[in-house]
């Protein structure tokens, strides 16, 4: 089971591109896309500072707090 997929950006933005938002890696309900900000070479400590956006179907997604991730396994 796919939770979510993980990319980078090269600086400190974390929101979703075009090609983001209508190209899900996973388009399922429910799918979790975390990006990871300057290019992932940055000293992370758990997912502070880590965009996550949850897929709400018909290339629709949710933004969440940065940080703040909670998934309910069905």
């Amino acid at each position: 089971m796919v939770l979510a997929d993980v990319h980078t950006h090269g600086d400190e933005w974390t929101g979703q591109s075009e090609a983001d938002r209508t190209h899900p890696m996973v388009g399922q309900k429910g799918h979790v896309g975390l990006i990871v900000p300057h290019y992932a070479t940055k000293n992370l400590l758990g997912l502070e500072g880590v965009g996550i956006h949850e897929y709400t179907g018909d290339h629709k997604w949710v933004a969440r707090p940065k940080g703040k991730l909670e998934l309910t396994l069905l």
